[in-house]
């Protein structure tokens, strides 16, 4: 429901809380199941640690009205994740509930690459904005369009090695990760995020480490990586080339984003600035005339929830 959004796409479902009704059937499911939330493992205690970090850097933040929000929007990610690790118990479970992700995936993807093919496959250097187009989904930036197409691919690539099944006893479901996997990587393309690209190329590599079979799967990764490259248009390359160089001013805006987060998880290393309050923090006390994010997760973390928040997020990861 939240990275559809079908309210956003369907009038007459505009006024309905739909992510919240879903969560409310899954709680009352459980009840009348009587099943207790009793999935146990430590990946658990690494989240409780992060939303205590969130909870002491909330009451401690230079504004805490800024912060009260996040708060709010990561309590309700915990409720999610401990119902869906009670009620995904089986594989069967699972299973639905990966082709659900892909399809979700495939839906976005699909509709980014007709868009990248209508305009001769050339997208603005700066990306598809709105989610490749698809302005009534969960995307409103290339870049995060991007990174989560790459999340999908992975998962897709190795349904096509692994799923046998078959729907309905006739269509078999190899055939829709093979098709996601050749699309997810065109969609990657046509938002022109840098990271994004990086990510792919990085991806590929994992997959032919992990191949049984090095010969073919660096032929393989070779024709399709010139094949992907040949397709890029040459403004969006200037962009490649420029990336960390003197006039590229996203990335030198970027650096010293990063260096003021640092400065300000060093300066505030056990609690942070409060969430969502670097912006307001690298304003006050560095007189910055920016308005931007940090840019970068891991520094989002140890500026705003302190070094405690980035343990435990690190952690959360390795777990």
């Amino acid at each position: 429901m939240e990275y559809m959004r079908p309210q956003s796409m369907y009038g007459f479902l505009a006024n309905l809380p739909l992510a919240q009704i879903a969560i409310m059937c899954i709680i009352v499911s459980l009840i009348l199941e009587r099943q207790k939330l009793s999935n146990s493992n430590f990946q658990n205690y690494f989240i409780m640690g992060y939303l205590f970090c969130f909870l002491i850097s909330y009451l401690v933040a230079f504004k805490p009205e800024l912060a009260w929000q996040p708060l709010v929007d990561f309590v309700k990610w915990v409720v999610i994740y401990f119902l869906l690790i009670n009620v995904i118990n089986d594989r069967r479970k699972l299973y639905i509930f990966v082709i659900v992700f892909l399809i979700i995936n495939f839906r976005y993807a699909q509709f980014a690459v007709r868009i990248w093919a209508g305009n001769n496959f050339y997208s603005d250097p700066r990306g598809l904005h709105e989610g490749a187009g698809v302005g009534a989904g969960f995307f409103r930036n290339p870049n995060d369009f991007g990174v989560a197409l790459n999340v999908a691919l992975g998962i897709s690539f190795f349904m096509v090695l692994y799923d046998k099944r078959k729907i309905f006893g006739y269509f078999r479901m190899w055939w829709f990760h093979l098709i996601s996997t050749v699309t997810f990587p065109l969609a990657i393309l046509s938002t022109s995020s840098r990271g994004a690209a990086l990510a792919l190329g990085i991806i590929s590599i994992g997959f032919w480490v992990k191949s049984r079979k090095r010969v073919i799967g660096l032929a393989i990764l070779c024709v399709v990586g010139g094949f992907l490259i040949s397709i890029i248009p040459e403004d969006n390359w200037a962009r490649f080339r420029m990336m960390g160089k003197e006039g590229d001013n996203s990335s030198v805006e970027r650096i010293e984003l990063w260096r003021s987060g640092l400065r300000i998880g060093n300066e505030y290393p056990f609690f942070g600035v409060g969430p969502s309050n670097f912006v307001y923090a690298n304003q006050y006390l560095y007189k910055s005339g920016s308005k931007v994010v940090q840019h970068n997760v891991f520094i989002q973390a140890v500026s705003e929830l302190g070094y405690p928040g980035l343990i435990f997020f690190v952690m959360m990861i390795v777990g």
